[in-house]
């Protein structure tokens, strides 16, 4: 997905949709979003008709729009100004956007303009709508013939400044920590046979060459030799050998202490058949969803040179 912070007359933009969130407390909900010279009788009409969505979340989608450079409109309510969040921000975004993002390749433009408040600034506005639609644009749906959700060819933030340096900024957080999140997620989502020990430290691997940072991985005999025995313990049921990744980013200086984060990597868990119930078992795949938030956390904080050092462990066995 492109994403880039535009300029111009709201009215004007050409994108398949054009999400605009709106307060509960927003009157002159035309003036707000500069549209008030085109659409002056439909948003009188969705105010007195009580339509103006008011909750965290909730959505009005306007379609064939007439008097606007796009024909789909998605009204997304971001709750009270005095009570808004960048949790119930973030909420708002996920829920328009995944409502959208039915269709493959679409443009998308969003309206930033004069939302910013104390609580939620422009620059965390920027990032977490970033993030949130790279979110969206991404199910559970990894094996089906026919998806449910698609990522967005484009998505465009309407914003006053776009040349701002502090949102260019927030603009690549946004987009930084949105795939690192998609990341994550596939890791999790990809069934067993596909992400074995030996797959998920080759993608750590892979994942490193291009980012500033050092990636070793232990095979069998490394971790016989660090009498790592636990770990093989626990792989020792399984045809699969286990794997350990470290990977490591230094971007405050050798000198500075390291942030440690540890993650479980069993790719493939067959405990507990005899003592949870099916609906327990659903979710044994998600016991490597800790090596996955490592391994997404520490890409993420590379690409974004964060001035911090960290280290990521992820211990990667078959159970």
């Amino acid at each position: 997905m492109e994403v880039v912070l535009a300029a111009g007359p709201v009215a004007e933009v050409v994108a398949d949709w054009l999400v605009v969130p709106v307060f509960d407390s927003a009157p002159e909900l035309g003036e707000s979003t500069d549209l008030a010279g085109r659409l002056v009788e439909q948003f009188e009409a969705i105010t007195e008709g009580g339509d103006l969505p008011r909750k965290v979340g909730q959505l009005l989608p306007l379609k064939g729009v007439v008097g606007l450079g796009t024909k789909r409109l998605l009204l997304v309510g971001l709750g009270s100004v005095d009570t808004i969040s960048p949790a119930t921000f973030e909420r708002a975004m996920l829920t328009a956007f995944r409502s959208i993002a039915d269709k493959p390749l679409q443009r998308v433009a969003i309206a930033l303009r004069r939302l910013a408040t104390s609580r939620v600034d422009a620059e965390a506005m920027v990032s977490l709508a970033t993030t949130s639609a790279h979110v969206a644009g991404m199910g559970q749906d990894l094996y089906r013939t026919e998806r449910s959700r698609f990522p967005f060819r484009e998505l465009m933030l309407l914003v006053e400044e776009p040349g701002s340096a502090a949102l260019v900024g927030a603009l690549q957080a946004g987009d930084v920590v949105g795939r690192a999140v998609n990341l994550a997620r596939e890791l999790v989502n990809l069934a067993p046979q596909d992400m074995t020990p030996v797959k998920f430290a080759e993608r750590a691997v892979n994942l490193s060459q291009e980012l500033p940072v050092t990636c070793e991985v232990f095979d069998e005999s490394r971790l016989k030799a660090e009498r790592m025995e636990s770990l093989l313990a626990v792989a020792r049921g399984s045809t699969e050998e286990p794997r350990m990744v470290r990977i490591e980013y230094l971007g405050a200086g050798a000198a500075a202490p390291k942030l440690a984060l540890v993650g479980k990597g069993v790719t493939f868990d067959s405990g507990g058949l005899s003592l949870k119930p099916t609906d327990g078992m659903l979710t044994m795949k998600c016991d490597m969803a800790g090596a996955a938030t490592v391994l997404a956390a520490v890409t993420a904080i590379a690409k974004l040179k964060l001035p911090l050092n960290v280290v990521g462990y992820m211990g990667l066995v078959e159970n």
